[in-house]
């Protein structure tokens, strides 16, 4: 009964399951980087995979949500060569990121991690940035074909060598710039093998958009939309990063860094719930708007179960977590709710959106979440003489809480005007 309302299944359970053994080796990873290693390289290590990921997912041009979507239509059909020419395109621009952070070097190590003599792990960012473009389009053609066993089994087998790999090198030679780029060489190699099925790179852009112009016009010009809207949805925790790398050090966000990566275990379980429940959400609503509004209601319940038992777990026990296992210079249980608290509303917004950008009310949302945006920014200028580890990420709560109610209210307007 509860699993029917749920809205999951014996393939889901089994997803999930792969998904959480992951989530486990990757805290566990957390766990022993955090007292064994120094602060400083872990910020540098969280901060390097946080900006990789914001990147990569601007150079997929927000073009996975509208081929997902179209792929339903067609029983999870879709055209390789318009997938070939998205692939490569965003494969062959984050080649182009190479020389350009190495000529402005200076200047992007500095902005990113606060410091100019971090210079050489630049190196391992592009690095980073190619395989998670490469993982990206390798889930995104995985999801199409409902290939959820191979989905999982690829996100846990790509951690076990991420985390593996560093920590071995690491332990072996105790340099760990070194262990960082051998590993991250190691991660690219096995993410590009992984997904051989989708070949890694061809330069062959310019010939498929001369044979498809008006598609791949199409879906560009849909999701730059999408490209727009995970860029503000985004940016005000990548001001939280930026702000506190830049106005402290390395060592002060991996502090924040830490805290996140607890409060975030939901919300990536919530990603995970996101990655099947889209184009199921999409099928139904297109069919019947209210199956499919019902169908969302169930994963947004079942995220929000997730969020809170979770919370109430590492709450309860984060005092006594710290004394024993974790080195005590990271904790910070205020900031720990504060961030936790934030994720949730972003959690429950992305949901919200999801009808709303369904019925083609992309410049409302635009409108809402960049009244939001603006409102952080101006919190974050009006304190930036009295700023502290806390303002940014009040400043993310105050964002989120706003665009809450904001899409609640315009959601709310919708119905009754129909």
């Amino acid at each position: 009964m509860i699993v029917d309302f749920l809205n999951i299944d014996k393939q889901k359970i089994k997803y999930f399951s792969l998904l959480f053994l992951e989530k486990v080796i990757f805290i566990g990873f957390h766990l022993y980087f955090v007292n064994k290693i120094s602060r400083d390289y872990y910020g540098i290590f969280t901060q390097t995979n946080y900006i990789s990921s914001f990147i990569s997912n601007i150079l997929l041009f927000g073009f996975a949500i509208p081929f997902l979507i179209n792929s339903t239509r067609t029983n999870n059909a879709y055209d390789n060569d318009i997938f070939q020419f998205f692939k490569n395109l965003s494969i062959l621009i984050s080649f182009f990121l190479i020389p350009i952070f190495l000529i402005f070097g200076l200047y992007f190590s500095n902005y990113i991690y606060g410091d100019e003599i971090y210079f050489s792990y630049l190196v391992i960012l592009l690095l980073t940035i190619i395989a998670d473009t490469t993982s990206e389009y390798f889930n995104l053609h995985n999801r199409i074909q409902s290939n959820l066993s191979v989905y999982s089994n690829f996100i846990l087998s790509r951690t076990i060598v991420r985390v593996v790999s560093l920590l071995l090198i690491f332990i072996i030679i105790e340099d760990f710039f070194i262990a960082y780029f051998v590993s991250s060489l190691i991660f690219l190699t096995y993410v590009i093998f992984s997904s051989r099925k989708i070949n890694f790179f061809s330069l062959n852009p310019l010939k498929l958009f001369k044979d498809h112009k008006q598609n791949i016009s199409k879906l560009f010009q849909d999701g730059f939309k999408f490209l727009s809207l995970f860029i503000l949805n985004t940016a005000s925790g990548l001001l939280v990063n930026l702000i506190l790398v830049n106005r402290f050090d390395v060592e002060t966000l991996a502090i924040y860094s830490f805290n996140l990566t607890i409060a975030s275990i939901p919300i990536s379980i919530s990603q995970y719930i996101t990655f099947y429940s889209l184009p199921d959400f999409s099928k139904k609503f297109f069919s019947n708007k209210s199956e499919g509004r019902v169908s969302l209601i169930k994963d947004v319940v079942f995220s929000i179960l997730i969020f809170f038992l979770i919370f109430f777990v590492i709450y309860f026990t984060y005092d006594i977590i710290f004394f024993n296992f974790i080195n005590p210079e990271y904790s910070n249980k205020n900031l720990f709710i504060l961030v936790f608290f934030s994720n949730t509303l972003l959690m429950i917004n992305n949901f919200i959106q999801f009808p709303l950008l369904s019925e083609n009310k992309y410049n409302s949302v635009l409108g809402i979440v960049s009244f939001s945006l603006i409102v952080n920014v101006i919190f974050l200028f009006l304190n930036s003489e009295s700023i502290t580890i806390f303002t940014p990420v009040i400043g993310l709560l105050i964002a989120n809480s706003l665009m809450l109610v904001l899409l609640f209210f315009f959601n709310f307007n919708l119905k009754n005007v129909k």
